[in-house]
C-alpha cells in the first residue's frame, strides 16, 4: 500500500476524512476496498438503518426452492462484494432510500453456487414491487424462474410491509 494511494483517497474525499482516517484505511487491502470502507464510515449512522431494514426482510432467504436462493444483503460489505461481482451500482445507491424504508434489496443466486451473483433486486415500498432486477452489467435475464420467484417474492414482501405497519 504507497503512499500515493492514500493520498489518492484523501484527495476523493474533499478533507472530509476523520483526523484519524490513517487508522481507518487497511494497508493491505487495494484502493477500490479502501475507498469502501471510507465511505462507509462516512454514512455510519445511514447505513446502520438501511442494514437494520434489510434485516426485516431475512425470512426470504428461507424460501424453498429447487433453483434458486434469496440472499438479503444485511452489512454494506455484502452490497459491496455484490456491486464487484455484478459491475453495478448496488453498493453505492438505494442505502438512503433503505435507511428511509423506501426499497429493499436482494439478491438472487443459482442454489449450485449461492456465493455467485447471480440477479440483483429492489423492491419499491410504494408501488409494492420489485421495480428492477439485473443480471451482470445490468443486462436483463431471461430466466422463467426467476420472474416465478420475484412474484413470490413480491407477494411476501407486501404481507411483511402490512405486518410491520399494522405494529407503528
Amino acid at each position: 500500500f504507497k503512499s500515493d494511494t492514500c493520498d489518492s483517497l484523501a484527495s476523493t474525499h474533499d478533507g472530509r476524512f476523520p483526523e484519524n482516517w490513517a487508522e481507518i484505511v487497511d494497508t493491505n487491502r487495494n484502493y477500490e476496498y479502501n475507498r469502501d470502507l471510507i465511505s462507509d464510515w462516512e454514512n455510519k449512522e445511514r447505513n446502520d438503518k438501511a442494514c437494520e431494514w434489510q434485516n426485516n426482510f431475512k425470512f426470504l432467504e428461507q424460501i424453498d426452492n429447487n433453483k434458486l436462493v434469496v440472499v438479503v444483503p444485511t452489512d454494506m460489505s455484502a452490497f459491496h462484494a455484490e456491486s464487484r461481482m455484478q459491475n453495478n451500482c448496488v453498493s453505492y445507491y438505494y442505502h438512503d432510500d433503505m435507511a428511509d424504508h423506501e426499497q429493499i434489496i436482494y439478491f438472487i443466486r443459482k442454489k449450485e453456487k449461492p456465493n455467485k451473483s447471480y440477479i440483483t433486486n429492489r423492491f419499491d415500498v410504494s408501488d409494492g414491487y420489485t421495480a428492477e432486477s439485473r443480471a451482470v452489467n445490468n443486462r436483463d435475464y431471461t430466466d422463467p424462474d426467476v420472474t416465478d420467484l420475484i412474484n413470490e417474492i413480491n407477494k411476501m414482501i407486501r404481507e411483511k410491509l402490512e405486518e410491520l405497519n399494522e405494529e407503528e
